[in-house]
């Protein structure tokens, strides 16, 4: 028959005393957390209520939110619409302006016409050259210039 070593006899006990100790340890600190978690109970269940209540508060104010929302666009909507209408008018007034001017344009262009045309032969009359007298920079010229009295 083997018989078993010294060392090993000792290994073994020490491993044994060494679990017992752990073992001993792990239930302390399970019946300390144990009370801990009791301690705590209340002020989890006062947290519990705090977030409840601020749940509803929120959901109150993401209603209102959505409401404010609402209202709004209805307002945007509505001045869209209202920016529209005045667009339009301004279009209507713009292109009625547009048909005063066309119907007397022939007007306009005859009146401009017939003071070149006298601007012309004022400019002529005072001995300039009657090519030089229809150009442009002839007729401009005298606006731009001083006048003589």
């Amino acid at each position: 028959m083997s018989t078993i070593p010294n060392w090993w006899l000792f290994l073994s006990g020490l491993f044994f005393f060494l679990n017992s100790a752990l073992f001993v340890v792990l239930a302390l600190v399970a019946m300390r957390l144990g009370k801990v978690a009791e301690e705590l109970k209340p002020k989890v269940d006062e947290i519990s209520t705090k977030v409840t209540s601020l749940t509803t508060t929120v959901e109150g104010i993401a209603h209102k939110v959505e409401a404010l929302t609402e209202s709004l666009k209805e307002n945007v909507d509505s001045v869209g619409g209202k920016a529209k209408g005045i667009l339009s008018s301004a279009e209507s007034i713009a292109h009625t302006a547009s048909r005063q001017f066309e119907r007397f344009s022939p007007y306009m262009v005859g009146a401009l016409t017939g003071i070149r045309l006298i601007k012309s032969l004022y400019e002529l009359n005072k001995g300039k050259n009657p090519a030089e007298a229809t150009t442009r920079q002839a007729i401009e010229a005298p606006a731009k210039g001083k006048r003589r009295k």
